[in-house]
């Protein structure tokens, strides 16, 4: 059984562990981010986008809200599905924890940079499992997303090749993307027949020393007074994720859920899109809009700014232009789409988190 946390740990893990402290560099990212949206949305003229948003009437636009708030709320459940495997938990517990990692994603640049640690953390917290075993959940979720993702996105350049128009700089920039994806895979199948031998535990001991020793993080390792017992709490930790992982994994009706639920709110998110168009006076079909959402989301996952802002935005303005749709209308779309999309996740999830930190910091600390 995990041990308690103490005052200080708990502290530095919502804090720092969380990663919502910036740095420079990760303001320096959010900068480039927004500069990189402002120059498109000069491209294709401030103007004309905010003549077509204020085309649309209030109805539509709470509508679309409340649609959005849906794909939270079914994302949210499908994480649910697989923490049921591990412990039963409600809900209403759940959704905040949700969001709370969803904001730290949407502000750190890189894949998923905090927002996991983050979800494991007050997930612990919930359920009394351990944060490794909770961290297993997030993986197994994100597996399923990524999975069902990755279908859609496969059927997408297929219909891109075959009917749409494509621009050389998006070609160029998946084709980077796809190249660093099969260079990792590589690197990571020799890696993985590497960790059998007892040549790849010396060299992690190595490693796992120099993380120990490093001046900056020792306020972290105080309750491991010497190496050998912090090397054999991340081993007992890594090992804790492997058997957690493994049980999970073997529910298959488990995975199949997940994976089915993660579909609705792609769904959903192209029937935003379509709305959208159609409220503007445009006609775009669902397949065009699927295969413009999954190539943006795609290359904003894997470019390093943060949530993909700009970057998202970009490639989606730039396929739709490039497929003769009027450069406003796919400006006014792609500002849209992602405004309702950050409201929840920046907005709400920066409550959350604040809740969250009141929750299982502040109030014990209270009563304390």
């Amino acid at each position: 059984m995990e041990e308690e946390f103490s005052k200080k740990e708990v502290e530095d893990n919502a804090d720092e562990g969380s990663g919502v402290r910036y740095t420079k560099e990760k303001f320096l990212f959010l900068v480039m981010s927004f500069l990189l949206l402002i120059v498109v949305f000069y491209r294709v003229g401030f103007e004309g986008v905010l003549f077509r948003i204020g085309t649309l009437d209030i109805y539509t636009i709470f509508g679309l809200v409340g649609l959005t708030a849906l794909v939270f709320f079914i994302d949210a459940f499908r994480w649910k599905i697989v923490i049921d495997g591990l412990k039963r938990s409600s809900y209403t517990s759940l959704f905040p924890i949700f969001l709370g990692g969803n904001f730290v994603n949407t502000i750190t640049p890189g894949l998923n940079s905090g927002g996991e640690v983050v979800r494991a953390y007050y997930l612990s917290k919930l359920t009394g499992k351990t944060k490794a075993e909770c961290f297993a959940t997030i993986i197994i979720d994100g597996f399923a997303l990524g999975l069902a993702f990755f279908v859609l996105l496969l059927f997408s350049l297929v219909y891109m090749s075959l009917f749409l128009k494509v621009t050389r700089k998006v070609v160029v920039l998946v084709a980077i993307v796809f190249a660093f994806l099969f260079s990792a895979g590589g690197l990571y199948y020799r890696h993985r027949k590497r960790a059998k031998t007892e040549k790849f535990r010396e060299g992690f001991s190595r490693f796992l020393r120099k993380i120990y020793q490093a001046r900056f993080l020792k306020r972290f390792f105080k309750e491991h007074r010497t190496f050998e017992k912090f090397e054999n709490f991340i081993y007992e930790r890594i090992e804790h994720f492997k058997s957690t992982f493994k049980n999970l994994v073997k529910n298959k009706s488990l995975f199949l859920k997940a994976f089915s639920v993660s579909f609705i709110p792609m769904l959903l998110m192209i029937l935003r899109s379509y709305i959208l168009f159609r409220a503007m006076g445009e006609v775009v079909d669902f397949l065009t809009i699927l295969a413009v959402l999954s190539c943006a989301y795609f290359l904003g996952y894997f470019i390093p700014l943060p949530g993909g802002i700009g970057i998202i935005e970009a490639t989606m303005i730039e396929l739709y232009i490039v497929n003769d749709i009027d450069p406003a209308v796919a400006g006014a779309v792609a500002l849209l789409d992602r405004s309702f999309y950050l409201m929840f996740s920046m907005g709400g999830g920066y409550l959350s988190l604040n809740y969250l930190a009141y929750k299982y910091t502040l109030k014990k600390d209270e009563k304390a």
